[in-house]
């Protein structure tokens, strides 16, 4: 089976926030690769926090900005599909607006992620 994006979720940006709710991708099962593409502007200093069972692939902050982006990856488990969504919390307080997009990957071999 080819690598494929599957299905993609967003919310699209939220204002005013210290977490967003992001609803799991369509067709989610357990052993597909979730990848989370978080991205936050704030007027002071935020962070996203870690997440329990998020591997962080890599981030970015602008402090001139004042802009953050940080990608995450995981492999669903049975609890991820039957949860439905990922709370995603942001630390340091209320952000102006932030936006999270989750990726399913089917096709992957879960033993080289």
């Amino acid at each position: 089976m080819a690598i494929a994006v599957a299905s993609i979720t967003t919310p699209g940006y939220t204002n005013n926030v210290t977490e967003i709710v992001a609803t799991h991708p369509s067709g989610l099962a357990a052993g597909d690769l979730m990848i989370a593409h978080l991205h936050l502007y704030h007027s002071a200093a935020r962070t996203w926090d870690d997440i329990a069972g998020w591997t962080l692939i890599g981030e970015v902050t602008q402090t001139t900005n004042t802009a953050a982006t940080q990608v995450m990856w995981k492999l669903a488990s049975a609890g991820d599909v039957s949860a439905g969504s990922t709370t995603f919390t942001i630390s340091g307080g209320t952000t102006d607006r932030a936006a999270v997009a989750i990726y399913r990957i089917t096709g992957h071999n879960p033993n080289s992620t």
